[in-house]
């Protein structure tokens, strides 16, 4: 699950925030009718911004922990492949703020920026599949193979 992020609106309901450490993600892109994935990463390991939450769902009574990524315009960089990314947290005040449950709204609105300086790279199709596993999933490839 997503949540979208404009800089007009920034209204949420959820319990605490919280930034997931990666190395990239994958995005996918349909060429000639197949879907084609593609590793999006940096120079450097990314922390994506999201939101948590612990609840009691009301039917069974079950304790459930959901969550969610905030997601803002791509930067140019990435438009090619989608019009959308998960906001990252740049760098260490970016992320110190975004945790820091006393960071006013507004100020949290101004974290929510596109990231620029990111590059992508079509990897096997073998990723569209859970149950295939190993680093070479992530290997480049020519796209469409």
């Amino acid at each position: 699950m997503c949540a979208r992020f404009t800089q007009t609106t920034w209204s949420y309901d959820w319990r605490a925030f919280y930034d997931i450490p990666m190395d990239g993600y994958c995005e996918w892109r349909t060429e000639d009718g197949a879907k084609q994935p593609y590793l999006v990463a940096g120079a450097e390991p990314l922390a994506v911004a999201g939101l948590w939450e612990t609840w009691t769902d009301p039917a069974p009574g079950e304790l459930l922990e959901t969550c969610t990524v905030i997601t803002t315009e791509s930067a140019p960089d990435l438009r090619a492949l989608r019009d959308r990314t998960p906001v990252m947290l740049a760098d260490g005040t970016r992320r110190q703020a975004w945790l820091d449950p006393a960071t006013l709204t507004e100020v949290l609105g101004q974290l929510i920026l596109p990231l620029s300086g990111l590059h992508y790279r079509a990897v096997s199709k073998r990723v569209n599949k859970v149950g295939n596993d190993g680093p070479d999933l992530l290997d480049p490839i020519a796209a469409g193979t």
